[in-house]
């Protein structure tokens, strides 16, 4: 929960004039009755006592609704929870990601006029045991420990001829004025493509004709809000 600030200040700042308002209408009240106590024109003195109390009945009524009205905007403007786009981040199915994002690399490759990629499960568990490490990394630039490519490969009988791999990590939600929106599924498998086209090598890997299939894995870590992505080729 995010907590504003300035708009608890401003009720505290209003409650303490309204106190203070009180206090300063109770005095002259006070001051009233003795004088009260000292006139001669009982007529008179009743007509003011009757205006007195109506002030203050009409100060307590517009220091209440003022309150509540600051008290109401703070409850709007605190977020109680993070807003999404029709989505939370409990929602986001890693696997209908990786699923999303091999279909947009497709609908890319064949834009480009290149043959479609197949998936492989061989290659997606190896891309699974990469993307979970970068969760523990934290940082997609610090080496594996799980070995280079020829002997992950290996441990999955896999014969290929040509390989490669391509990491990334993306935020899960954006920030829209006080309040983070969580990205959508769609949303997320489109950056995550992109940001692979923008880059020289994992863009060339994308478009390689020498690969012939490949395995996506997609990790979010809910303490970070980033999501890790780790995709394997083999040709």
């Amino acid at each position: 929960m995010r907590r504003n600030y300035k708009l608890e200040r401003k009720i505290q700042d209003l409650k303490w004039n309204f106190s203070r308002n009180v206090r300063e209408l109770k005095r002259k009240y006070h001051l009233y009755n003795i004088r009260r106590r000292n006139s001669s024109s009982y007529k008179t003195d009743k007509l003011d006592k009757r205006r007195i109390i109506g002030v203050i009945i009409i100060a307590i009524i517009i220091a209440a609704a003022s309150i509540a009205s600051f008290s109401g905007v703070a409850k709007e403007s605190t977020p109680q929870k993070v807003s999404g786009s029709a989505v939370s981040e409990q929602e986001l199915n890693e696997e209908a990601i990786s699923t999303l994002i091999h279909q947009a690399i497709n609908r890319e490759r064949g834009a480009q006029g290149i043959h479609e990629i197949k998936w492989s499960h061989s290659l997606a568990r190896i891309a699974k045991a990469r993307s979970e490490e970068l969760v523990t990394l934290g940082n997609i630039s610090q080496p594996t420990a799980l070995g280079d490519l020829s002997q992950r490969y290996l441990n999955e009988d896999l014969g290929c001829t040509f390989k490669g791999e391509n990491v990334l990590v993306e935020p899960t939600r954006v920030k829209k004025g006080l309040f983070y929106d969580f990205l959508s599924q769609e949303e997320l498998a489109e950056i995550i493509v992109r940001g692979w086209m923008s880059d020289p090598d994992k863009g060339g890997n994308l478009f390689s004709e020498f690969f012939e299939k490949h395995g996506i894995s997609v990790v979010i870590d809910k303490k970070s809000h980033k999501v890790y992505i780790a995709q394997n080729f083999c040709g």
